[in-house]
This record gives structure tokens, C-alpha cells and sequence, in this order.
């Protein structure tokens, strides 16, 4: 003999799931609007608390040694990039922090092994070519030109920054060599 289940508790079980999924879209959409803002006001504080960008060399990095970090609203930030043909500027964060700002995933810039993680880069704005700029936080300028763009499991010996740009459903790596 088969039980049956009431409808109205199937009834019930379907409308707090979908009660669950709405809170779960929300509390994303809010965390990632968070993320958001939170990442143009560190630009706007690094910004004004960094010298001038400059060619002489303000902070002597060392490959062994961790890039310098600056604390911002409880978040350690390295610096930010700024891609000029784009009109594009985006923090990058230490090794850990908040998932949706871009992150210093390894490496360090001044020793020509910095790996950066971000989904702040849009595939379709990416070229073989263009100019990628990393300022830390002292002010000193790192001039990149993008020499490949592939796979994010692809082997680049020559580049001095590789960023890995996530998307939807892949991340491409995109290896710098200096300028």
C-alpha cells in the first residue's frame, strides 16, 4: 500500500524552497554590490594616499621578499592596474580577502613573477598588445604589454605578470612580458 504525502505539504516544501532561492539570489547580488563598491572606494583611497606614479624606483622589490601592502576598511591591498586603451582601473588585493575583488594570487610584481587573479577584465577587451599597467602602493609603475592570451594551463616562460581573467564558465590566462 502506497502512502500518500498531503498536498499542501508538497505545497509547502516548494514555496520554502523557493522562498530559500530567492534569499540566496539576494544575499549574492548584495554581497557582489558590496564587493563592488567596496573595491572603487579602496581605488579612490589608494589613489589619494600613494605618491605620484613614478619611473624611479620608490619601493626596490625583491623576488624573495612579500609585496608592500596597504590596509584599507579591513582589507590588504598591493595595488591596482589601470589599462589606459580601456579606461579601466581595478584594486588588486593581497592573497586573501574578498572573493570578487581581484587578488595578488602569488608571486610579486617587482621580482617578475606576479600572478593576479580577477574577474574585473572582460575577454572581449583583451589583445594581444595592450598596455596593463601595475602601480603598488608606493607608486612605482610596472609597464606590461600583453604578449599571449590562452589557455589558464599553458606554460609561459618569458612573461613577468600573468593575470588569469575568470568569465562564466572558463578563465584564460593572459601573460605580460615588460615594456
Amino acid at each position: 500500500m502506497k502512502r500518500k504525502i498531503p498536498a499542501f505539504i508538497l505545497i509547502l516544501i516548494g514555496i520554502i524552497a523557493l522562498g530559500s532561492g530567492i534569499f540566496l539570489y539576494i544575499r549574492t547580488y548584495l554581497n557582489e554590490t558590496n564587493a563592488e563598491k567596496t573595491a572603487e572606494q579602496a581605488l579612490i583611497t589608494m589613489k589619494e594616499l600613494i605618491p605620484a606614479h613614478s619611473a624611479s624606483s620608490v619601493y626596490e622589490g625583491d623576488a624573495d621578499k612579500e609585496m608592500p601592502v596597504l590596509e584599507i576598511n579591513g582589507y590588504s591591498f598591493v595595488g591596482y592596474i589601470e589599462i589606459p586603451e580601456t579606461d579601466k582601473e581595478f584594486p588588486v588585493q593581497f592573497q586573501w580577502g574578498n572573493p570578487v575583488i581581484s587578488k595578488m594570487r602569488e608571486g610579486n610584481i617587482a621580482g617578475g613573477n606576479g600572478v593576479i587573479e580577477t574577474a574585473q577584465i572582460s575577454f572581449s577587451e583583451v589583445y594581444e598588445g595592450l598596455n596593463i599597467s601595475f602601480i603598488d602602493i608606493n607608486g612605482k609603475e610596472y609597464d606590461f604589454i600583453v604578449d599571449y592570451i590562452g589557455d589558464e594551463k599553458d606554460t609561459v616562460a618569458n612573461a613577468k605578470l600573468i593575470i588569469f581573467a575568470e568569465g562564466m564558465a572558463k578563465t584564460i590566462q593572459i601573460a605580460c612580458i615588460e615594456k
